[in-house]
């Protein structure tokens, strides 16, 4: 028994870089397994029951949508012939495209389709999604007036298959096995190949601005990486790259860079108009349009009153809340990057 487990990114498109952004490669994190299955047979048939289930949910899914919409062309090709009006497949522009994803939802709440919610939505979320796609072809053909038949039923143990997003399930590794984790399962699936020992590079580009074009890629197992691809930073610039056009420092493009940043030093108190209390300080460094740094350690607290220091601490009050310390701070670190 195989299943197949897909993650897809999109690329959000300009028109004024779309030919920058067609070369753009786009990823996929995808792959195909066998799955293997318990010798506990209580844990194997809870697995075949929900994957069972799943195959069942979407094969239902899709047929209850067909029945629908079948029920709707037929009512259409008989208006046809009769030579009278119907407004359920044309509109002023010929084919009229009807949204489903509303009334399905209300349809699977009947009580016969109980069988729905007992495994994760996402099973006929995108059975009605693949199901939209079948039937805007058909409508296209259609409306070119190509012959082409209606969509056919899905039968039982012909070509199932059921899709989860990947927000909806997660991928575990222990003791050089890998473990899928699905919504409404209560067991792991383990999968026979091993992803830790064959990490799949996924690629993801998103379009900020025109001189703005980033790209995100990870392989799973170390930290994202960025680059943006309308930069020049890298070109001819021997501090960046080398003779080979290599990055000399691959550590430069994870998006959160390691780097060891101080604490700011407190060295004195000049006029200003910073309001009474303790404050504390901290900094990021970041590039435009790229990396950006963790946060620093924090600074030593620091006391700020109207108060003149010199004046002795016998001298040195306090001030109201909200009042201003007629005081700024002055701080200064060491950056070694």
């Amino acid at each position: 028994m195989t299943t197949k487990l897909n993650r897809n990114n999109k690329i959000q498109e300009n028109n004024s870089v779309s030919e920058k952004l067609s070369e753009i490669p786009v990823s996929v994190s995808s792959f195909k397994t066998k799955i293997k299955l318990p010798k506990n047979q209580e844990k194997h048939d809870a697995i075949v029951k929900y994957l069972e289930q799943s195959f069942g949910v979407a094969r239902k899914t899709y047929n209850i949508l067909l029945a629908k919409k079948k029920q709707e062309y037929d009512e259409y090709l008989k208006a046809q012939k009769n030579d009278t009006e119907t407004e359920t497949f044309k509109d002023n522009n010929g084919v009229k495209k009807i949204s489903l994803k509303k009334w399905f939802n209300q349809e699977k709440l009947k009580p016969e389709y109980f069988y729905i919610t007992q495994v994760s939505k996402c099973v006929a979320n995108e059975k009605v999604n693949d199901f939209n796609k079948t039937l805007n072809q058909f409508y296209k053909r259609l409306k070119t007036n190509t012959k082409i038949g209606f969509p056919k039923f899905k039968k039982k143990g012909i070509n199932e298959s059921f899709r989860i997003d990947n927000i909806s399930f997660a991928l575990f590794h222990n003791n050089n096995k890998t473990y899928v984790e699905l919504p409404k399962l209560t067991e792991r699936i383990e999968l026979c190949e091993d992803l830790s020992k064959n990490p799949t590079l996924s690629i993801v580009g998103n379009y900020e601005s025109d001189t703005n074009i980033k790209i995100y890629f990870t392989d799973g197992n170390s930290p994202i990486k960025i680059v943006n691809i309308m930069s020049n930073k890298y070109i001819d610039n021997s501090n960046l790259i080398d003779e080979n056009g290599n990055i000399i420092n691959p550590g430069s493009l994870e998006i959160t860079p390691v780097v060891s940043l101080l604490p700011f030093k407190f060295r004195w108190l000049s006029e200003g108009n910073l309001k009474a209390g303790m404050v504390t300080y901290c900094y990021q460094l970041f590039n435009v349009h790229g990396t950006e740094t963790v946060t620093s350690p924090m600074s030593e607290l620091i006391h700020l009153t109207n108060s003149v220091t010199s004046q002795g601490s016998s001298e040195y009050k306090g001030t109201g809340l909200n009042k201003s310390s007629n005081k700024s701070v002055m701080l200064s670190t060491e950056l070694s990057l």
